[in-house]
């Protein structure tokens, strides 16, 4: 047993066992005598998926154990392994029908033997989804990983490519409105673009097409943001007129558009018929309803009548796969089934003759290119091409495609010589290439996020509580606490005057970081593309803020900064809140199309049904009741526990979507809400005594997420930086 082991390693990690410690470079560590117990075992059966029953079995020797207590050492044992080897995943979650439990990845070697040789994809591999805790060693992990990585890719890309550059691209920029552009497509003539655009003055995405050269004249698709797909359903009108229309794409022969379409709830591809020559259109049809999570999701024509597209088709935690489209038969055929626990199949291209798909499939271990023969309905794996992808594939023609790699340069892969290669010498160029099929032309987007370029933490003085302290509208009337260098989200009152909020980077990680009058320092790190941020609920009364991150919820003592894994694996409770008194979350469970509202103690158990069905977000008051908004809806209920009887509180207006944890809070004296009424975002409060509705102040964004401090006298926003960001070209 390897229990019994003087020594043994495990990936990079080097295990002594009869000390309870774990060695990996110059880092050591001592780990509990359990969790010892719980790495041999699992060590013993690499590749092997060990369920929660042999667990129980064969470390605690108790049928009775909780799942509970075994996610808790599971999650201990993966902490530990992290802060030695923040770059490897080492154990896996499994879940499925065959078979669920966590299997070992990492390569076992015995002390005096050398390593077995590698597999061609060894199991070890960069981690998908990780978060580390700040500590004294934090600093110089980041710089020897960071250092490690740098130099491992640069290996990697000068062993594969040869030195010779074939390209030295100009970028000439070819949009010129006010405002953003992003997601272009290209026609095939090259003669035209689609984009994505939104007015600085306008919370909606719409599509607008213009000319490459010349003129560049430029005409809106879909100008009318406000009245498309409007519904007589008085609830889903609530839900905003718009939130974006994005990832345009033309038909093979020029004439046509198709784009994603999210509006009130609701994901479709539609389609306009065009006049390249003229820049004229038709009226809108739709093409097809996709999945309420496809956010990510687009289409690619193989020909007139036949398209490609990526859809969950389920839950937003299971991955993207690819389906084929006939629009006269009506038919779907799925082609590809990617594994869990990556996002799937969400990047990918046709090519000009329509034959093959090119795909970039997120997955354990980083981002994979694929290429799917639609003649033969044959999918083949070609590499492993980095840990980050900057959004986009592209063929350049029917033999080669065009990406960007890991360290920003423009990367072609050939399908005849099955060779990558540098396609410039020029880093960090852009992002989303798109080449047109019968023009040399590649266009690319400045800006790096699918969200605003930054946003900032401000504060304001809460007129209610303090009157003829500030004027409301004025402009000068927010204080910035955090500029705009990052895209800054959800700061979330914490006591004693500190604020946690999140902060989105250029490279898609998320940190969790802590403000206080003292300091702005850092509280977590994950290392994981994501472009929406995790929730953040704070315990009343406590150091401890919930977040919900790598398909669970962790506590972080925001004093110590210590972490603890609060849910069982598999419970990722999207929008929590805690009672008043810190003993209880409440939150919501997606089970066969409803969302009941569930509680969980603190210590993680029990987790019992309570209150309502169908519901976002639950809060509860002072005086015992809780106070919720339905799913697909805006409008605030009240439930009586006594009586298990809910009632319509508050009528909202219009919101735009962007749905958080916190856009209402509840007050011994009532509600304060966000609404958006008469196209202006406001702060309003509702008050328990007189049942009446008052206006609080102006919110800065459109953004519904906002915190209000203990004593009420300070309010805390989340403001966006719309800068200018255009499209170019590079040829």
């Amino acid at each position: 047993m390897l229990l019994d082991e003087e020594c043994f390693s495990i990936g990079r990690i080097k295990v002594l066992p009869q000390q309870d410690t774990l060695i990996c470079g110059d880092k050591t560590i001592t780990i509990q005598s359990m969790t010892t117990r719980l790495l041999c075992y699992m060590a013993e059966q690499p590749d092997k998926v060990i369920s929660r029953e042999d667990l129980k079995t064969h470390i605690w020797n108790n049928t009775s154990t909780t799942a509970h207590t075994i996610s808790q050492h599971i999650y201990l044992l993966r902490q530990a392994l992290n802060s030695l080897d923040p770059d490897s995943q080492y154990i896996l979650t499994v879940t499925g029908k065959q078979a669920s439990g966590y299997r070992m990845l990492a390569q076992l070697t015995l002390a005096g033997q050398g390593e077995k040789p590698a597999k061609k994809r060894p199991g070890l591999s960069s981690r998908a989804g990780k978060f580390i805790g700040q500590s004294s060693l934090f600093t110089r992990n980041i710089l020897i990983s960071g250092i490690l990585l740098l130099t491992c890719s640069l290996v990697f890309i000068y062993s594969i490519y040869p030195i010779t550059w074939t390209h030295s691209l100009l970028p000439q920029q070819v949009t010129f409105i006010e405002g953003r552009e992003r997601n272009a497509a290209v026609s095939p003539d090259g003669s035209l673009i689609a984009y994505s655009h939104k007015d600085p003055n306008s919370p909606f995405w719409t599509i607008r097409l213009q000319q490459l050269e010349g003129e560049q004249q430029v005409v809106s698709l879909t100008p009318n943001p406000a009245i498309a797909m409007s519904t007589a359903d008085k609830a889903v009108a609530k839900l905003g007129h718009h939130v974006y229309e994005d990832f345009p794409v033309f038909t093979p022969d020029g004439k046509g558009v198709s784009f994603l379409r999210f509006h009130r709830g609701n994901k479709a591809f539609y389609h306009i018929e065009i006049n390249p020559d003229k820049l004229t259109f038709g009226p809108e049809t739709k093409l097809l309803d996709i999945d309420e999570f496809d956010d990510m999701a687009r289409i690619a024509w193989i020909d007139q009548d036949n398209f490609v597209y990526s859809s969950h088709m389920g839950e937003d935690t299971t991955p993207y796969k690819l389906y084929k489209y006939n629009t006269r038969t009506r038919k779907t055929i799925q082609l590809t089934s990617p594994p869990l626990y990556g996002r799937g199949d969400y990047l990918f291209d046709v090519s000009p003759d329509g034959k093959n798909i090119a795909i970039i499939r997120k997955k354990v271990g980083g981002y994979f290119l694929y290429f799917y023969d639609l003649t033969l309905d044959k999918l083949t794996e070609i590499a492993n091409i980095g840990q980050r992808q900057r959004n986009n594939i592209t063929w350049l023609d029917n033999k080669a495609v065009l990406y960007l790699n890991d360290l920003g340069y423009l990367t072609r892969y050939r399908l005849d010589t099955e060779q990558f290669e540098p396609y410039s010498e020029s880093k960090d160029i852009g992002y989303y290439p798109v080449k047109a099929r019968n023009n040399r032309a590649i266009v690319m987007q400045q800006e790096w996020s699918y969200l605003s370029n930054g946003a900032s933490i401000v504060s304001a003085i809460n007129p209610r509580t303090q009157p003829g302290k500030n004027q409301a509208k004025a402009p000068g009337f927010f204080t910035e606490l955090i500029p705009p260098t990052g895209h800054h989200r959800l700061a979330t009152w914490a006591g004693d005057e500190r604020v946690v909020y999140s902060r989105l980077n250029p490279n898609k990680s998320q940190e969790i970081r802590l403000l206080s009058k003292q300091e702005n320092r850092l509280l977590l790190y994950f290392d994981q593309e994501v472009t929406w941020p995790p929730q953040i609920s704070v315990r009343p009364d406590s150091n401890e803020a919930l977040i919900n991150a790598d398909n669970s919820c962790f506590l972080i003592d925001i004093a110590t900064q210590q972490v603890s894994q609060l849910c069982p694996d598999g419970i990722n409770p999207k929008y929590a809140s805690w009672s008043k008194d810190g003993q209880w979350l409440y939150f919501s469970l997606s089970k066969n199309d409803q969302w009941p509202l569930m509680r969980m103690g603190r210590m993680g158990f029990p987790i019992e049904r309570f209150g309502p069905e169908n519901v976002a977000i639950a809060k509860e008051g002072w005086d015992g009741k809780l106070y919720f908004r339905p799913k697909k809806s805006i409008d605030i209920y009240q439930y009586d526990p006594e009586t298990d009887s809910s009632s319509l509180l508050i009528d909202r207006q219009l919101m735009l979507g962007f749905f958080t944890n916190n856009d209402f809070q509840v007050t011994r004296e009532g509600i304060y809400y966000s609404d958006r009424v008469d196209e202006e975002s406001n702060l309003y409060f509702y008050e328990f005594a007189s049942q009446s509705r008052q206006f609080v102040m102006a919110r800065p964004s459109n953004y519904e997420n906002f915190s209000i401090n203990d004593d009420e006298t300070t309010i805390y926003f989340s403001r966006p930086g719309d800068s200018e960001s255009h499209l170019f070209r590079i040829q």
